[in-house]
Parts: C-alpha cells; structure tokens; sequence
C-alpha cells in the first residue's frame, strides 16, 4: 500500500489543475505538523486565480483541526462512498484595529466552504472557493484512495 501522504484524490473538477504539492507539513492544514501534504489546485496562473484555491489536505489519523475551522462547530454531511464529513461555511479570519493591531477572529462566511473526513487511514479536508459547489468537495474526498 502506498504511502497516504504521497497519494491524490483520484476525482479533481473541471478546469482544476495541479500546481502546488507542498509535503512535510511546510504548510499548515492541520496545524504544524510534519505528517501531512497539502495540495493546492486553481484554474490558472493569475493573481486572482490564486485568491480562492482549491485545496486538499492529507494527513495521518488523528491530526488535529482543519487550520481557520478551529473550535467552530460544523454540520453532519454525508458523502459517497459511505464516508461522513463536517462541513464549514466559511473561514475564521483575523481581525485588526484602525492602527493594524491585531483585535481577535471573525468567522467570514461566503468566500471559502471546507469539508474534514477522519478515516482510520487518513484525516482528509478540502477547501475551495464558494462559487464550487458542496458536492464537487464531496466528490473529491470521496475519490481519494481508501
């Protein structure tokens, strides 16, 4: 069996290309820890391209939290392939004073929705812009090998 942090969900939607594969846990998903990959999809190249990515995390069982879903209760969704998710409809964001000064999180729906499954091989998530529609993340963790 291959390693589950070397493998890709098998389902990306259309228009969705591969353009980052960031391993070891440089990039925090599910915290910062070192036994996770982070992959980040957009459609193109451009700046904006990049402001609402596509991406899907993989790490070992038991990591912790999806990074921005902390401590904020999500809902039940059930996915194909029998598998059972929480889904979030937003992002917490940090919030700043009129002189820059950090003030605290706000949670900010509308931009960005995520979907976290725990399996007994790997604790899987995948965030993506709102204007993607629930059942393409669902599709995607769904596909990704068990």
């Amino acid at each position: 069996m291959a390693n589950v942090l070397d493998s890709e969900p098998a389902y990306v939607p259309d228009g969705f290309s591969l353009r980052r594969r960031i391993p070891q846990g440089a990039e925090p998903g599910f915290g910062r820890i070192k036994d996770q990959t982070v992959l980040i999809y957009t459609t193109g190249w451009s700046d904006s391209d990049w402001n609402y990515p596509l991406v899907f995390y993989v790490a070992l069982p038991g990591a912790p939290e999806l990074v921005a879903t902390e401590q904020r209760p999500g809902s039940r969704v059930e996915l194909p392939g029998g598998l059972t998710g929480e889904y979030h409809d937003g992002i917490w964001v940090a919030q700043v004073d009129a002189h820059a000064n950090f003030v605290g999180m706000q949670w900010r729906e509308g931009g960005t929705h995520s979907i976290t499954v725990r399996t007994p091989r790997a604790s899987l998530a995948v965030r993506g812009p709102r204007s993607l529609a629930t059942s393409e993340l669902a599709r995607m963790l769904s596909s990704f090998p068990s």
